[in-house]
């Protein structure tokens, strides 16, 4: 039996462990070195050999020194151990009673414990004892361990299916082998209950070098007290983008047809109902950047059977305001012509079970904001991003905080950065954005904070993997409300998502017209919240002008000079710079600075 371990060191000196087949190595200038006697000057390695040689007392353990006087590790220095191993040893069974709460190369970490796992090696990993997600323990097909205090003796372990943590173990207060200064020791933790995994199957299996994780994991099940479970995810298919035709055009579209220099595909066609006054328009008539829009001339949607040919997917943004305007059920409407010409449809609302049910009759895709297949893991762990996340916020709607999100994203790629981005818009997936989850208009979104935090934080690791060098991200209006008439009001939403998303750096986006008192508390709510630092203020473009009856409200533009003013007057309120809102290259330049401080 051949065990490795990479730990504190380990007494060899020990009354427990003199007369066992124990080696230690540290590592120097890409060189193992043998170390004798006593190497652990914290006792946390001679605790885990104590644990596998007392059951194993025939096995061959390998330790790697991976510690000086302190109890944690660099990941520089953990990779290349794990390189080493991968390159140089053949272990049947890893444990890592150790890890990493938030890696700066998760990549790099996963690609190398799938080689050594590829070799032979299981690798049996112990979570932190912070309750967060620790790595490599919670990677797939490495054995992640926490404990529980339902689990008394060596032997007890309860199964967890379709969570982050794999096995729970013996990890209560239970007495040890230590080292320097005392020879036992009465702890509890994590790290046990791992050890006791690790010499349970080194211990119970007479083929070791053939049993990989599946196999590991069925031996524990059928002998664990008990098993308990997450609900699995259900995956969710979206469409291959290539050409798409889009209805109808109103702000999310809008935003779609002003940036179609970004898209991820090509539109053929926009659509719109001729009730609404602009059919046989330009859509560059209704953009902000003319330079870069694509020119659409905006079609009737009744004349689009004769177009079928040219698309394979129809765009349907929200459509609830024309069906009540034109009292006619465009939603329908949509639906009918995509089943009938086979077209996938992506819908910004959601869209009834039993019409989803007759796109998988005939095998046609319809992707949705329908968000109802999500479960929660209930081992609560909370990964922690190693990528600096950049997050947009608002003080209300429409002032283009998504338009402000893409323009990032433009820049950032323009100046070589690898970027990641997390989207509460339904249209994020036509610019190519690596995880949507839509939070606005139409959603049906019915989880508790809790619930909301754990999703996104998953999709955030989900980006972290694709080798980013940085995630960016964005909210729905109004981080805070300026009164609490109803319920409603309370930002219970954005206060889960700002929590979700922990940022490195805040981008604040505000009105000319906002109150300074509003702007500070959102200032001071918003970096409260998200544990962040606003730092910048972006002005909004649109002004708030006072028609004929008081009761209604016209949007203008800002003059330059207006612009210039009022982003004077509030960074002289805040002491927080304060830039126009397409001011993109001091916004960047601003984020730049501050991350790489």
């Amino acid at each position: 039996m051949n065990i490795g371990v990479i730990d504190t060191g380990v007494n060899l000196l020990h009354k427990d462990l003199a007369d066992k087949n124990i080696n230690c190595f540290v590592l120097t200038e890409g060189k193992r070195v043998r170390l004798k006697g006593n190497s652990d000057l914290i006792g946390h390695g001679t605790a885990v050999c104590g644990i596998l040689a007392a059951m194993n007392p025939q096995a061959q353990i390998t330790v790697y020194k991976a510690f000086t006087n302190t109890d944690e590790v660099s990941e520089d220095e953990f990779i290349s151990i794990m390189e080493y191993i991968r390159d140089n040893e053949e272990f049947d069974l890893l444990n890592l009673s150790l890890g990493i709460s938030a890696s700066q190369e998760i990549s790099k970490l996963i690609a190398i414990c799938e080689q050594i796992q590829y070799k032979g090696t299981l690798i049996i990993a112990a979570f932190n004892n912070y309750n967060s997600a620790t790595y490599p323990a919670a990677f797939p097909n490495v054995i992640g361990v926490d404990w529980d205090i339902e689990c008394k003796k060596n032997r007890d372990f309860i199964i967890c299916e379709n969570s982050m943590v794999n096995v729970y173990a013996k990890g209560i207060n239970q007495k040890l082998c230590w080292s320097p200064n005392t020879d036992y020791i009465v702890n509890a933790g994590a790290s046990f209950a791992a050890a006791h995994v690790t010499a349970f199957l080194a211990s119970s299996h007479d083929n070791i070098s053939k049993l990989d994780y599946n196999a590991a994991m069925a031996i524990i099940k059928k002998n664990a007290i008990k098993i308990i479970s997450s609900k699995k995810n259900e995956s969710r298919v979206f469409p291959c983008l290539n050409r798409v035709a889009i209805f109808p055009f109103n702000k999310e579209i809008a935003s779609i047809t002003n940036y179609s220099d970004l898209l991820c595909c090509d539109i053929s066609g926009v659509y719109n109902i001729k009730q609404l006054g602009n059919v046989g328009e330009s859509t560059i008539k209704y953009s902000h950047r003319k330079k870069y829009s694509g020119n659409y001339v905006i079609q009737n949607i009744e004349d689009i059977s004769s177009h079928a040919n040219s698309f394979e997917t129809l765009v349907v943004g929200h459509l609830s305001e024309i069906n009540r305007l034109v009292h006619k059920d465009y939603t329908r409407y949509c639906i009918d012509f995509c089943l009938k010409n086979k077209k996938a449809m992506l819908s910004f609302d959601t869209i009834p079970e039993f019409e989803l049910q007759q796109f998988k009759e005939r095998d046609i895709i319809c992707y949705n904001m329908n968000l109802n297949n999500h479960s929660f893991d209930i081992c609560e762990k909370l990964r922690i991003i190693g990528k600096p996340i950049i997050t947009v916020i608002g003080t209300s709607s429409k002032q283009g905080k998504f338009s402000l999100q893409l323009e990032l994203r433009r820049k950032f790629i323009e100046e070589g950065y690898k970027v990641g981005q997390w989207s509460s818009e339904p249209q994020g997936f036509l610019f190519g954005i690596n995880q949507v989850f839509p939070l606005g208009y139409g959603s049906n979104l019915n989880y508790k904070e809790k619930e909301i935090i754990h999703l996104i934080n998953n999709q955030l690791y989900q980006i972290e993997t694709l080798d980013c060098d940085i995630i960016i991200s964005g909210t729905q209006s109004h981080t805070i409300s300026e009164k609490l008439y109803n319920a409603r009001m309370y930002p219970s939403l954005q206060n889960a998502v700002l929590a979700a998303l922990q940022p490195d750096a805040l981008i604040l986006v505000v009105n000319a017209y906002d109150a300074d008192e509003y702007i500070l508390r959102t200032i001071n709510y918003a970096q409260a919240v998200a544990n962040s630092k606003v730092i910048c203020l972006a002005l909004s473009f649109k002004k708030v002008q006072s028609s004929w009856s008081p009761l209604e409200l016209n949007e203008g533009l800002l003059t330059q000079e207006e612009i210039i003013y009022y982003a004077e007057r509030i960074m002289s309120l805040t002491n927080v710079p304060c830039f126009g809102i397409d001011e993109i290259d001091k916004i960047v330049s601003c984020l730049i600075n501050y991350l790489e401080e």
